[in-house]
């Protein structure tokens, strides 16, 4: 009986240490630098990482090991031109790329970089401009956008050609109506704080829409009519009450607005499972849903805003720069094993 209280303090004195000696993950190498401005998002896929730069009006293009391979768009409005480019997403073979002052979503074959056609949509959701999308397998465009009043709606429905098919998921009303709203930032230099419980992103796996909030420490799991299905906390605290806005420089191009404790900052579904990137207390995080709930994968001490998985590497993007001339740059990390 002595031996095996002794050995079962020993082992958990082991467990203990390991995890306690598992520190950050540090980078295993960086790029991007020498071509990127402001970028806003990233997509790693068969081999290639895809930079969104919507000041740029283009799209960076790299290979997975940081050789960069060209720029897709240009400002403009005709084919390959983009007035905004405002989201990004691949699915199968085809490059999506939504320009919200175009109102217009141009298509891009993944392969060979050409442009294809564009799909106009039909329907905007009554709120702000789309700040996700998610492509069904079978080429359904689901939409995301931020509401701010009772007559929103957050996610649409598209079929392949932009016709739309059904919204579903109401906003959280933060302002009786859009005057409100607009005196609010008019007084205020931005909208009231209630506005961005409505603000996250989406993806979608095996006919289910995940939705991650900004602000709120849950994941929103619904079937592709709107029924919730779960609802899955992360192992952080809310900032729900705490957080605060912040100017963050942008490069030479201006400044921009974010709240500095978000916790949500990109979700991603992948094959292997349904990842999310968050923030809290200068470490950022990320975690994959497995048995029913969301478990810490690994944590990283860079700030970082944006993420993607491939070959399990894990790309992040910079948020945050020690000098202003600086460029921002991609992060890679190995993924730890299960």
């Amino acid at each position: 009986m002595k031996y095996s209280i002794v050995s079962a303090v020993l082992t958990l004195a082991i467990v203990v240490s390991s995890l306690w000696s598992k520190g950050p993950l540090t980078p295993v190498f960086r790029f991007g630098g020498d071509h990127l401005v402001n970028p806003s998002n990233i997509i790693a896929c068969d081999g290639e990482i895809f930079i969104r730069e919507p000041q740029m009006h283009r799209i960076v293009i790299f290979s997975e090991t940081g050789e960069f391979k060209m720029n897709l768009g240009r400002a403009g409005e005709g084919p390959s031109e983009f007035k905004m480019l405002n989201i990004v997403n691949i699915a199968g073979h085809l490059i999506y790329c939504y320009d919200w002052m175009g109102r217009r979503i141009h298509l891009f074959s993944k392969k060979d970089k050409k442009y294809l056609k564009f799909i106009p949509l039909t329907d905007t959701l009554y709120g702000h401009p789309p700040a996700a999308m998610a492509i069904h397998p079978n080429g359904t465009i689901i939409m995301y956008n931020n509401g701010y009043t009772n007559k929103h709606t957050l996610i649409g429905l598209y079929t392949p050609g932009g016709k739309l098919i059904k919204r579903f998921f109401n906003a959280f009303p933060a302002y009786r109506n859009e005057s409100d709203y607009l005196e609010d930032i008019k007084r205020n230099g931005h909208p009231n704080v209630d506005s961005e419980k409505n603000t996250g992103f989406i993806d979608i796996s095996e006919d289910k829409i995940y939705f991650a909030n900004i602000i709120e420490n849950k994941v929103i799991e619904m079937d592709m009519n709107g029924k919730i299905l779960n609802r899955f906390s992360l192992p952080l605290p809310s900032h729900e009450k705490t957080f605060k806005y912040i100017i963050i420089s942008k490069g030479p191009n201006g400044i921009w607005t974010d709240i500095e404790n978000q916790l949500t900052y990109d979700l991603r579904a992948r094959s292997n499972g349904i990842y999310i990137l968050c923030r809290h207390d200068n470490i950022c995080y990320i975690f994959q849903l497995a048995d029913g709930k969301f478990q810490e994968v690994c944590r990283m001490k860079e700030a970082l805003k944006k993420f993607d998985i491939m070959d399990n590497k894990i790309y992040c993007l910079e948020v945050e720069l020690k000098d202003e001339n600086d460029n921002p740059e991609i992060l890679v990390y190995n993924l730890p094993e299960n």
